[in-house]
């Protein structure tokens, strides 16, 4: 450490000890500034040490990226087989509360342009709700994979029964002469599936990315809405990586359980 004295000062500090006290106490004088030195060259390698501790204490070690695809796996496969587990019945009134609580909220009732997705699987029920949007005079618009690309774009649908078509990965999409030109700029609200969520608004797909890369260029510009069952929401924080978008909020069969008016947002926690 730089105790503030260079060479030339204790130089001129020895001069002045030999011309008004003599030599005799030349020895003395460098005792103390070498006991001064140490005592101060302690005290700034205890201060460098607790530094360093809480600077450890700040910035916790990363975890690995194998390590954060692991957990990944192992959430989405807990999930996927809660929701599997609910049964038809319990899956379709689980729905049914979850399309009131949608189309109550703000988002959509102030939006015209409403992205959705039609249901496959064991996924929250919106074909209803698609049906629904329409009636309520609200343009749908359902994502489609683009061929040979990790892309998704979207197109209107008009009736459910029969606009939608098997897609890439069994997804039911919007049959072709559907997909003209549309700019997703001009959406806004986005209602996404998810495997998982958390109480941050954190979602884990499918793992396959088309969500989070479409979903980029929207997030913070219009109102990004996850859905999910109670079975979906987990209470620990999911792992995330740069390309992640989490959603502005979520909702499940016990209404608001991700955004400003949810349980979340007042300090309450969700177990899953």
């Amino acid at each position: 450490m730089n105790t503030g004295f260079g060479f030339s000062e204790i130089l001129l500090v020895l001069v002045i000890v030999v011309v008004f006290f003599g030599s005799k106490e030349l020895p003395a004088f460098l005792r103390e500034i070498a006991k001064f030195t140490a005592k101060v060259r302690r005290y700034s390698d205890r201060i460098k040490r607790e530094l360093d501790d809480v600077t450890r204490s700040l910035d916790p070690k990363p975890v690995p990226f194998a390590e954060q695809q692991s957990r990944k796996k192992e959430l989405r496969s807990g999930c996927l087989s809660a929701r599997k587990e609910l049964g038809d019945a319990a899956r379709a009134e689980k729905s049914a509360a979850i399309t009131e609580t949608l189309i109550a909220c703000t988002p959509v009732r102030q939006s015209t342009m409403i992205m959705l997705y039609a249901d496959m699987g064991a996924e929250v029920i919106t074909r209803p709700l698609i049906s629904r949007l329409i009636g309520l005079k609200k343009r749908v618009l359902l994502p489609y994979g683009v061929e040979g690309a990790n892309e998704l774009r979207v197109a209107e649908v008009f009736d459910v029964d029969k606009d939608l078509v098997p897609g890439k990965h069994g997804v039911p999409e919007p049959r072709e002469e559907l997909r003209t030109k549309f700019f997703k700029s001009d959406l806004e609200v986005v209602i996404c599936p998810g495997v998982a969520f958390d109480q941050q608004g954190g979602r884990l797909g499918r793992g396959r990315g088309y969500y989070d890369g479409f979903l980029r260029e929207l997030r913070g510009q219009i109102p990004l809405i996850g859905l999910a069952f109670d079975c979906q929401m987990l209470s620990e924080t999911l792992p995330f990586e740069y390309h992640d978008v989490p959603m502005d909020m979520v909702i499940t069969e016990s209404g608001v359980v991700v955004g400003a008016s949810s349980p979340a947002a007042a300090g309450k926690t969700l177990s899953g």
